[in-house]
């Protein structure tokens, strides 16, 4: 069966008896000294300002905010202003913390002694540096920390003077909340400006586009991609008209035909009125021959002249010859000189037809070339478009995101819970220095009696003595002193 050994604690008890005072008297100098660290340290006294941070009053599906920016870079952004030379600097100014009366009292018995000694004290003197270690120490006394799942977020000063640390932590939350509308305007003006400044941009960009749009239809009017269709039936229909002037310009010149040869065998006068004929066709020639030429050259040319005068020279011939003409050869004579009329007018509106017909040919050819650098440059103003339309969207956004941020309708911050004097100073801890005061001295103090109860040769208990000797001891009598 297990048998359970009993913790024998007597001993332990009879040490702490035999060396109390080993115990007790570092025990005593330590409580002692947490008091005069208590009493001799300056009393600093903290005071905190809770801050919520409220959302936008309305609604983001209605306007949204162009500042995305995190809580905690903001918050980033505004301390290093607060925590700056010049804010530090112009703090300490505005609530005088450099005035003598916020020394500590250990600072103040430290002049004191120095004055005693004659080493003179830095009470009220400037020496090089000060400011600067000023500003350091002050700027170490504010704290600022997120709370309640980064929605609020605290602002904490510590100094001597209570009213003072009250005064600083809600002088800086007030900072706080202007430096965060200030950035946050800040912010949505220069989102609105930035967007301002692209909108202009692709708008200028896009009317270029346009313009170069515009005019490359203007240019190739005509062989455009939805004017194709047009144009394959313009070409088919003057295709169709081609054929028939050429069909109407083979019968013409074959009723030409038989009217000549019915004027060579009407009459008598028959070699006159072919040599008529063959005059009045080298006349026609002559003229077409002479408008070519005027053409080409100035009317004093040689050639010109020359034909003119050729053509005179016949038509005198065929007034002539008309008188001998008999009348019943004259209907003939006018009908034939109508079908020529006629074949040459067929001839004309064919080379018309066909200068037409080249044209649109061309503009068939070159359509598919055209279409490919209409649709490019198209591409191209399309997506200009649209990111113009959705810039501008994004700008009128910013421009009433900027409103709402000027209005202070936006997130802002609003202090719920004000700084106030405290009355219980947070530096130094009482409970804390005499906690540590006490358990630094029982510590001491025991450690002190296991060093003396270690080092001391005298035996105190048989079981010491068995130990040492080796041997059993037999009897054991109480100590016990005369009394006088």
């Amino acid at each position: 069966m297990f048998k359970i050994q009993k913790i024998d604690l007597q001993p332990y008890f009879d040490i702490v008896k035999r060396r109390r005072w080993w115990i007790i008297i570092p025990f005593i100098m330590s409580i002692i000294c947490g008091g005069i660290y208590i009493l001799v340290t300056p009393k600093t006294y903290k005071s905190t300002t809770l801050i919520l941070v409220e959302s936008q009053r309305i609604p983001s599906s209605y306007v949204k905010s162009t500042i995305t920016e995190s809580l905690q870079n903001r918050l980033n952004t505004i301390s290093q202003q607060v925590y700056s030379r010049t804010n530090i600097e112009r703090i300490i100014k505005e609530f005088q913390l450099n005035s003598p009366r916020e020394k500590g009292r250990f600072e103040k018995i430290k002049d004191n002694i120095l004055e005693k000694l004659g080493l003179g004290s830095t009470g009220n003197k400037k020496v090089p540096g000060d400011d600067m270690q000023l500003v350091n120490f002050v700027r170490k006394k504010i704290q600022v920390s997120l709370k309640g799942g980064k929605r609020a977020f605290e602002i904490s000063f510590e100094w001597y003077d209570p009213k003072i640390a009250a005064d600083v932590a809600n002088a800086l939350a007030s900072q706080f909340i202007d430096e965060n509308l200030k950035i946050r305007e800040e912010m949505a003006m220069g989102t609105t400006k930035f967007l301002e400044s692209e909108v202009a941009r692709l708008k200028d960009e896009m009317e270029r586009k346009g313009r170069e749009l515009e005019g490359f239809k203007k240019e190739h009017m005509g062989a455009l991609p939805d004017e194709l269709q047009s144009n394959i039936t313009i070409l088919n229909q003057l295709k169709d008209e081609y054929n028939n002037l050429a069909n109407l310009l083979t019968i013409a010149k074959q009723q030409e035909a038989i009217l000549r040869e019915q004027l060579k065998s009407q009459n008598p006068m028959t070699s006159n009125i072919s040599q008529k004929e063959n005059n009045f066709e080298s006349i026609d020639q002559l003229e077409m021959r002479l408008r070519e030429l005027r053409s080409i050259y100035t009317p004093r040319h040689p050639d010109v002249v020359a034909l003119e005068k050729k053509i005179e020279r016949l038509k005198k011939q065929l007034k002539k010859h008309k008188g001998r003409v008999f009348k019943e050869e004259t209907p003939l004579y006018y009908q034939l000189q109508t079908i020529r009329n006629q074949i040459t007018n067929y001839q004309n509106r064919i080379k018309q037809v066909e200068a037409q017909i080249a044209v649109y040919k061309k503009r068939i050819e070159i359509t598919p070339k055209i279409a490919l650098q209409l649709e490019k440059m198209q591409k191209e103003y399309n997506v200009l478009s649209k990111r113009y339309q959705a810039l501008l969207a994004k700008k009128l956004n910013a421009e009433m995101a900027e409103e709402l941020e000027k209005r202070q309708k936006g997130e802002q911050f609003r202090v719920i819970d004000p700084a106030v004097p405290s009355l219980v100073p947070s530096s130094p801890d009482v409970k804390k220095v005499g906690f540590i005061s006490i358990i630094l001295g029982l510590g001491l103090g025991l450690g002190l009696a296991f060093l003396k109860e270690s080092l001391d040769p005298a035996f105190y208990t048989p079981e010491e003595i068995e130990s040492y000797l080796n041997a059993k001891v037999i009897v054991c009598l109480p100590f016990e002193t005369e009394e006088k």
